[in-house]
């Protein structure tokens, strides 16, 4: 029997995973917030649904009382979002939302509306740290905070962008950094990789990041 080979194309990277069905399906989520199904044997999209996030994990099936239903789980997470930088935050993709979803034939939920998008200023401190002080910050962020909080200081949308933080006051910073005062939020106390000096010199950094987007974006508006 001869086979078909057939892609589904996106428009950015770290998509979810796929699941094939023996009712000759194919569903797929994606990075930039849809559920879809394709025919197996030729790749024609039949149906799609809206998910309001990002979509990198592989659905399920599975069968209650009779009943047929599709599983997925939406949220858009792992290492190109949380790490990438600039490269995640300029791939197609919307909020993150995580959230289970579960569809049926004749199924008639619907999602909630989708929350506005809150605006975002960058006001650093206006401070001016030494040069030597910032290279030191940079190579510290990196080993320490870029697996989380992304390149060079730039989230791809998962966690929050340090550059846009209300809490780049020297005693909030290290309230955080080194006293744990958000690790019930999963912000752990870095005191033991770091020295109050060290956390400075990090904050000094992710204050010079946000002066140069400053400095971008005004140029860009200029």
């Amino acid at each position: 029997m001869q086979r078909e080979v057939w892609r589904a194309e996106r428009p950015g990277p770290w998509n979810g995973g796929a699941l094939s069905t023996a009712g000759n399906l194919v569903f797929e989520g994606t990075g930039y917030g849809r559920f879809e199904a394709f025919r197996a044997t030729s790749g024609e999209k039949l149906w799609f649904a809206p998910t309001e996030s990002g979509v990198t994990a592989g659905p399920i099936a599975y069968t209650v009382n009779g009943e047929e239903y599709i599983a997925v789980l939406v949220g858009w997470g792992g290492a190109l979002p949380l790490a990438a930088g600039e490269i995640a935050l300029q791939s197609p993709r919307i909020p993150n939302t995580p959230r289970m979803l579960a569809f049926k034939l004749g199924g008639n939920g619907s999602l909630p509306p989708v929350p506005e998008a809150q605006a975002r200023s960058l006001t650093p401190p206006h401070e001016s740290p030494s040069t030597a002080t910032v290279k030191k910050g940079e190579a510290l962020y990196q080993s320490y905070c870029s697996a989380c909080h992304g390149d060079v200081a730039v989230s791809g949308g998962v966690l929050p962008d340090l550059r846009y933080s209300k809490m780049l006051a020297r005693d909030q910073w290290l309230s955080i950094v080194i006293n744990g005062a958000l690790s019930s939020a999963g912000m752990v106390s870095f005191s033991k990789e770091l020295t109050q000096d060290d956390a400075e010199a990090i904050r000094s950094y992710v204050i010079f990041r946000a002066n140069q987007s400053l400095e971008e974006r005004n140029a860009t508006k200029n």
